[in-house]
């Protein structure tokens, strides 16, 4: 007996498509309208109406109601254009930085300043810890002024303007790094990594780093991971809340 020819599937093979749909179901490939009939498989029936919704239905057939959106232009290249945009901008960004900065030891002369930036610096963490009197801004100006005798202060200067500060105390083998603060208008431009280089540099012979900070700066905390720091421990310390502990071993002292 001669085979009977196969009967060709004319849409109805388990995936239900239109005339007006792109193979992207769901989505029209012309225009934006409102689709009502069925699919091919069952003898469709289309009619366009203002809109985007389309209900495909049917009690003899099995398709679904679906949704059709109107056809949105590929941006493809305009998003990649805008990220390179953003990526030459940070890198001129960073670049201007390495042009202009510069970090230096300060001085008991620069006190008055780095005790109002620093009341900068800390205003916008003790906001968001809801706690106004944490360490930083509870430090007076005479004590700033003693901290010079005991640990090394660094200063930076951007176009001759105090942006940043940071201390470092020796204890033992470990430079305790304290206080980094950079002023709100120039965060993102690679202050915070300078002036940890910096001191960091500055204490060279020691076997750790060691810093802590409040949870609530994030920022900060992800500059030092960042720069190779890990977080040791955490603590709540009442009258400053949640504090991060970290440190960063360099050498290995026996």
């Amino acid at each position: 007996m001669p085979e009977r020819p196969q009967r060709r599937d004319s849409g109805h093979n388990g995936r239900h498509s239109l005339g007006l749909l792109s193979a992207n179901f769901g989505r029209c490939a012309l225009r934006s309208v409102a689709v009502v009939g069925r699919c091919r498989g069952c003898r469709p029936r289309r009619k366009t109406l203002p809109g985007a919704d389309a209900v495909i239905s049917d009690e003899e057939s099995s398709c679904r109601t679906v949704r059709v959106w109107p056809k949105q232009a590929d941006n493809t290249d305009a998003r990649r254009r805008s990220f390179a945009r953003a990526g030459v901008a940070r890198y001129l960004t960073r670049l201007e930085a390495r042009v202009v900065l510069q970090v230096v030891r300060a001085s008991a002369a620069d006190t008055d300043a780095l005790f109002a930036l620093q009341q900068l610096a800390f205003e916008r963490i003790a906001i968001r810890a809801n706690l106004p009197a944490i360490p930083p801004m509870a430090e007076t100006v005479s004590e700033l002024r003693q901290d010079f005798a005991t640990s090394t202060i660094l200063k930076a200067l951007w176009q001759e303007d105090l942006v940043g500060a940071v201390r470092g105390t020796l204890r033992g083998n470990v430079c305790l790094v304290r206080r980094m603060a950079v002023h709100p208008e120039h965060q993102g431009k690679g202050i915070g990594s300078a002036l940890l280089a910096k001191i960091e540099h500055s204490f060279s012979g020691v076997a750790a780093f060691e810093l802590f900070t409040h949870s609530q700066n994030v920022e900060a905390l992800a500059l030092y991971e960042r720069r190779g720091y890990h977080v040791t421990r955490r603590k709540t310390i009442p009258g400053s809340g949640p504090m991060v502990f970290m440190a960063k071993v360099v050498n290995v002292i026996e």
